[in-house]
C-alpha cells in the first residue's frame, strides 16, 4: 500500500466511525464543526480525508484527494463534496467511494 492509499484507508476508518452531510466534520450535538477538532465525530469524505491528511506531506495528501476526486467523478460530474452531500445515499455508498479511490491510487 502506498502513502495515498493509506491516507485514504485512514479517512474511509474515520467515515467507518461516522459520517454525515452538511458539513466538513460535526461534533456529537449535530453541529459544524472543525475536521481537526477534538470535538468531531461525525465526518464528510473531504473532512475526513482533511482530518487524517493534516501531519501528511502535500504530495501526498493531493495524491488522496485526487484519487478521491476520480472516484467522485466516475458517478457523475460530482466534486467530493456534492457526491458526499447530494448524491451518496448512506455512508456506505461514502465507503464504497473510498474502496474505489483507494484502488484507483495504487
Amino acid at each position: 500500500m502506498n502513502a495515498a492509499q493509506q491516507v485514504l484507508k485512514n479517512a474511509r476508518d474515520v467515515i467507518e466511525s461516522g459520517w454525515c452531510r452538511g458539513a466538513y466534520a460535526k461534533n456529537k450535538y449535530g453541529d459544524s464543526c472543525d475536521p481537526l477538532a477534538g470535538t468531531a465525530v461525525e465526518f464528510c469524505a473531504a473532512g475526513a480525508l482533511q482530518r487524517v491528511g493534516d501531519p501528511v506531506d502535500t504530495d501526498t495528501y493531493l495524491a488522496a484527494y485526487d484519487a478521491l476526486a476520480v472516484a467522485a467523478r466516475a458517478q457523475g460530474p460530482y466534486p467530493i463534496t456534492q457526491f458526499n452531500d447530494k448524491i451518496a445515499r448512506n455512508k456506505e455508498d461514502i465507503l464504497k467511494l473510498f474502496d474505489d479511490a483507494i484502488a484507483a491510487a495504487a
